[in-house]
């Protein structure tokens, strides 16, 4: 995780890193931080680089991730009765 976070320091506006560090977060469950990576995706996406894929594909699944982020944020603070 490290490297990839020094990676995007590095260029920061490197469409596939950002995509990256964003489903690592996810996975790692450290929503705070992958909100505002996605935050800064929104922020930024005209201006950010990218080489094998489309704009169109980023867009996608920054949308699946923030919605996932969202649901997750909700039910976090929501308790479940058994």
């Amino acid at each position: 995780m490290h490297i990839l976070e020094r990676a995007h320091d590095l260029r920061p506006m490197d469409a596939e890193i950002l995509y990256n560090l964003i489903e690592l977060y996810l996975l790692e469950r450290r929503f705070k931080k992958a909100k505002e990576c996605i935050a800064f995706f929104h922020e930024h996406h005209k201006d950010l680089d990218m080489y094998e894929k489309k704009i169109t594909f980023y867009k996608n699944k920054i949308k699946l991730f923030s919605a996932y982020a969202d649901l997750y944020s909700k039910t976090k603070s929501t308790k479940i009765k058994h």
